[in-house]
């Protein structure tokens, strides 16, 4: 498997969102070319510790993609983002 490139950066925060408590983990994907296979290399991370993420959400970057994933489960955001270069996003 290859290096994962991403920026780091931001603080820890819980959200709430439609009534749960959850934690973001943000992960930003810089290279295009890279887009399919990173997201193959989360969903089948993601499956493997059989994580169930709350959101997915990406967001369309020039050039690349930002992604937030939300985790309802402390430790889940905090191994998904040592995993993949990402952060855990201060959302007060």
């Amino acid at each position: 498997m290859e290096p994962h490139h991403a920026i780091v950066c931001s603080l820890r925060g819980w959200r709430q969102i439609g009534g749960r408590i959850v934690q973001i983990t943000e992960v930003r994907i810089l290279d295009d070319k890279s887009l399919v296979d990173r997201l193959t290399d989360m969903r089948e991370w993601i499956d493997n510790h059989q994580f169930s993420p709350s959101t997915f959400t990406y967001y369309f970057l020039d050039p690349g993609m930002k992604i937030h994933v939300a985790f309802k489960v402390p430790g889940e955001a905090e191994a998904f983002a040592h995993e993949f270069q990402g952060i855990l996003v201060d959302t007060l």
